[in-house]
């Protein structure tokens, strides 16, 4: 707080050309110390200021005052400003003082009021506002929701007048308080001398407020009224028949109507407007006349089966919320099952397509049933089974081939490819040089073929999975509709290229309907069969050093080629670990 203050702390004179106003500005000091003070001569010859102490007092007591008496001489109607300066060690007090001449002066009431109006609806006031004082000026109007004010600016001469429109659009059913601040402007008002002072300072009209209205003046030469503005909202009587609109079950793709109405018992035009996506409602908008109705068609169509439930939202005036309107529906889908829900195919062959027509889509509804095939599980179970086939393949590849760098690397002789083309008996195969340099293996050499054999072993464990190249189940048709009380049958074709226990699901997508149908297919896959022509092979006596040969056939019973690879365990004998293979087709 400053150490000296002025009371009041702006002084406004309001005259008459060729006269003498005067009026009383205290300083008081709120320090507990004295004060020194200095009152600057003022610098305009229409403002003098005196002070109630001699020209020689130089310093304030503590919580003493001193009066400085302020006359004004005006000598013509224009506006006049000026401030008083009181300088103290270290900072300086400023009192603006102002003349103002010819204002304007709009006469608006002192209040207006909206009593008992409807919520979420707009209601309005227009009155006439007179130009009473003696100079034109422009003014804008400044208010706040719920409140509006037209038109927001405008420009009266002395004398002339204009309609003003207030009003009150409240959203909720409630009192509501706000101020209409009218601004005014002068363009060309001139101020003698021409001394802008920094801040804002106000004080009201000499005399007090009148009739509840504010007149400031602002040292940026404006001044502004204020009319207090009050509104009471309600919500008025507008009803719908009934809060809950229970609709028949419906057939899906079918649809069902239903009547309610909308009764308007208050005394205002209602336009109301239906918000809603699940059910249809038709009109979505319209005009409802004072203490009349309107009927109104809530449509039901539902696109799947199921319970449906929604709530529409009547948006009225008057009523300070939309007023909800539950509506609620069974969905119907297609009646449609399968002739089996497991079918049991037995033993089935590896690689032969077999087909069955036991599978039927029997449709026991009144209404027509749009089918489709899903994907069957067993499809991305077998892209991951191919997956980790063909990496452990490319591991295993990997393994094989840097083995066999290495062994070609140290002059392994076991590398190097051979190729038979008939079996032989173990006395007759190759001279004795190269039996001699087979049976010097190393056995570091053994055991790398030891590795190998049991890396093709894992391979061929693996190979049990048989990489699928397309599905096991096909359907034909796919997709297609049944018509009511009729039936489609579909046609199934197996065909599997793993080994062993099978159990294939395959589901159909009904439309309008979220559960599809399924039917479970079970059995075993069996390999082909193939024999030899013979069951043993007698060579009969054979003479040191010469070759003897038999054949036998092979024999393919299945309706599939058959890729097989020949071996022949080792007997044992000399040094050889088994009978050569000779090669085979």
């Amino acid at each position: 707080m400053q150490g000296i203050s002025a009371e009041p702390p702006s002084v406004v004179f309001r005259f008459d050309v060729l006269k003498t106003y005067e009026t009383v500005i205290k300083l008081r000091n709120r320090e507990a110390r004295g004060r020194p003070f200095r009152i600057v001569p003022s610098q305009s010859r229409y403002f003098q200021f005196i002070a109630s102490v001699p020209a020689s007092a130089t310093k304030l007591a503590p919580g003493m005052d001193i009066a400085v008496k302020i006359r004004f001489t005006p000598e013509e109607k224009v506006d006049y400003q000026s401030e008083l300066v009181v300088e103290t060690d270290g900072d300086s007090i400023r009192v603006p003082v102002r003349g103002l001449g010819p204002r304007a002066h709009l006469d608006f009431p002192t209040s207006v009021s909206f009593p008992k109006c409807p919520a979420n609806y707009c209601s309005t006031k227009s009155f006439n506002v007179c130009n009473t004082g003696t100079r034109g000026c422009s003014f804008t109007l400044l208010t706040e929701e719920p409140f509006a004010c037209l038109p927001p600016t405008g420009s009266l001469a002395p004398g002339d007048s204009l309609q003003v429109q207030i009003s009150f659009s409240p959203k909720q059913a409630t009192a509501h308080t706000g101020t209409l601040r009218v601004v005014y402007s002068y363009e060309d008002a001139p101020i003698l001398p021409s001394l802008l002072l920094p801040g804002t300072a106000s004080l009201p009209r000499p005399g007090g407020t009148s009739g509840g209205r504010v007149h400031a003046a602002l040292t940026g030469a404006e001044e502004f009224d204020e009319v207090l503005l009050q509104g009471t909202a309600e919500n008025v009587a507008v009803v719908l028949e009934a809060e809950r609109i229970q609709c028949e079950p419906t057939y899906v793709g079918h649809f069902v109507q239903q009547l309610f109405r909308l009764y308007n018992r208050s005394e205002i035009k209602e336009e109301p407007i239906f918000v809603d996506e699940a059910f249809g409602l038709s009109p979505l908008s319209g005009e409802i006349w004072p203490n009349s109705q309107m009927q109104f068609v809530a449509t039901f169509s539902p696109p799947m089966a199921g319970d449906w439930q929604a709530e529409a939202l009547c948006v009225v005036a008057g009523v300070d919320r939309p007023i909800p309107l539950f509506m609620s529906g069974l969905g119907v889908g297609p009646l449609v099952q399968l002739s089996y829900d497991r079918l049991e195919l037995g033993d089935v062959r590896m690689r032969v397509e077999q087909t069955y027509k036991q599978l039927l889509i029997q449709n026991r509804g009144a209404i027509e049933a749009r089918y489709s095939l899903h994907p069957s599980p067993s499809v991305s179970a077998e892209l991951a089974a191919q997956q980790a086939l063909q990496t452990a393949q490319k591991g295993l590849a990997a393994t094989g081939l840097q083995a066999l760098l290495a062994r070609r690397q140290g002059g392994d002789p076991a590398s190097r490819p051979t190729t038979t083309t008939t079996t032989s008996a173990p006395g007759t195969a190759g001279s004795l040089a190269d039996q001699i340099a087979q049976a010097e293996l190393s056995e570091a050499e053994q055991e790398a073929n030891a590795d190998r054999r049991a890396q093709e072993q894992q391979l061929a464990a693996m190979g049990q999975l048989a990489v699928q190249s397309r599905p096991v189940l096909r359907f034909n048709p796919e997709f297609g509709c049944v018509p009511p009380q009729a039936q489609q049958e579909i046609e199934v074709t197996f065909c599997s290229e793993r080994l062993g226990m099978f159990s294939e699901e395959a589901s159909f997508d009904i439309q309008g309907t979220s559960t599809p149908l399924r039917v479970l297919f079970t059995g075993r896959c069996c390999p082909p069969s193939f024999t030899f022509d013979v069951e043993q092979l007698d060579f009969g006596t054979v003479a040191h050093g010469f070759l003897a040969s038999r054949q036998v056939s092979l024999l393919n019973p299945s309706e599939i080629p058959i890729e097989f690879q020949a071996r022949m365990a080792s007997d044992g004998q000399f040094l050889r670990p088994g009978w050569p293979l000779m090669g085979s087709s």
